[in-house]
């Protein structure tokens, strides 16, 4: 095992605070009277890959000698499903709610497929919750996963190229408008595949960098993640997507996630307040939506004293929306999984 890798929940408190950035973007623009946050505050779009590079690491760190055989694969998906759905149902519930209230008041009053929503399949419509599409891809990683549990170990990594490698060709090859087959084959998939190969790196070989080399080297990544990000969104208009994300975003992720995981073996300190963040990340994740698009509506119809006030707010709603992920953290989550966790197989 590689100890307890404060770094990589450190790293899930970096994300959240980056999905939550690009998302106030889009806030900022919607309910305020002018904006000040420059367009490349969309490249906070990439905590989601971020997130993505750290699932293949701990799926592959937590299950290190442990996958043998079907019933511990199927131990395995059982936990990550407790771990997932019920609070993300709660939230869905929520969200449900206020749909039949007023669709107008949900993703801007477009269509939801409820049912999708509930079960994190593939849908071409929207998620409830705006953030379930990634969830989605969660769940597809963790199915996938699943199979590597009856092979010997000596042939993980060949699995995963073998899986990389259907990715890449089937991508290129299927032209079809399918939701099921755009999320077997996603471009994103590699994210997940290269956590994965970080881990194997990690527990098999015991990689080492002087400490300042990787303190440079993580924040090179990061800086790659924002320039990247910016020069695509500045010439297109719009976050990159498929293998482009995987260029600009994916890429830079896997980078920040093993130059990251390098410092702390060298004995960076990781700062408890990000940790902490990274402890509610789930929580937050799911919520802030909600919690921005509320504090929005309280925006638009308060009176507006001009585009200082920007500077006021939004680092306002920033802690809003961390505060709320912390108490549905504390009260919700960790409670939920605690009760779910006397509902485990075997």
């Amino acid at each position: 095992m590689l100890g307890k890798l404060q770094s990589i929940q450190a790293l899930r408190g970096i994300a959240v605070l980056l999905v939550l950035l690009s998302h106030l973007f889009r806030v900022e623009e919607k309910y305020a009277d002018a904006t000040i946050l420059p367009e490349a505050t969309l490249a906070g779009a990439s905590g989601v890959d971020i997130f993505f590079v750290i699932s293949g690491f701990i799926m592959v760190v937590v299950t290190h000698k442990k996958r043998k055989g079907l019933l511990e694969g199927i131990n395995f998906l059982y936990r990550r499903a407790l771990r997932i759905y019920p609070i993300y149902w709660i939230y869905t519930t929520l969200v449900l709610i206020v749909y039949l209230l007023n669709k107008k008041l949900v993703n801007n009053g477009a269509s939801a497929d409820i049912l999708a929503s509930y079960a994190l399949w593939p849908t071409d419509k929207l998620f409830l919750v705006a953030v379930g599409w990634t969830l989605s891809h969660e769940i597809y990683f963790y199915l996938v996963f699943l199979l590597t549990f009856l092979i010997p170990e000596r042939f993980f990594n060949l699995a995963l190229a073998a899986w990389a490698a259907l990715v890449i060709i089937g991508s290129a090859l299927y032209q079809g408008d399918s939701s099921w087959m755009k999320l077997l084959l996603s471009p994103l998939t590699i994210e997940f595949i290269a956590g994965a190969l970080i881990a194997q790196i990690a527990l098999n070989y015991k990689p080492s960098l002087p400490l300042v080399y990787s303190l440079i080297l993580t924040t090179a990544s990061l800086s790659l993640c924002f320039i990247g990000g910016q020069y695509y969104i500045n010439i297109t208009g719009e976050i990159p997507h498929d293998w482009e994300r995987v260029l600009f975003f994916g890429l830079p992720a896997a980078l920040i996630v093993f130059f990251t995981y390098l410092a702390e073996n060298k004995g960076a300190r990781i700062p408890t307040w990000l940790t902490k963040i990274g402890d509610a990340s789930y929580s937050t994740y799911l919520s802030h939506v909600l919690v921005l698009s509320s504090l929005g509506h309280i925006w638009l119809k308060a009176p507006h004293l001009g585009p200082m006030e920007n500077f006021f707010i939004l680092p306002a709603m920033v802690a809003a929306s961390l505060f709320y992920g912390w108490l549905s953290y504390k009260y919700l989550e960790k409670p939920i999984h605690k009760l779910s966790t006397s509902l485990r197989l075997g």
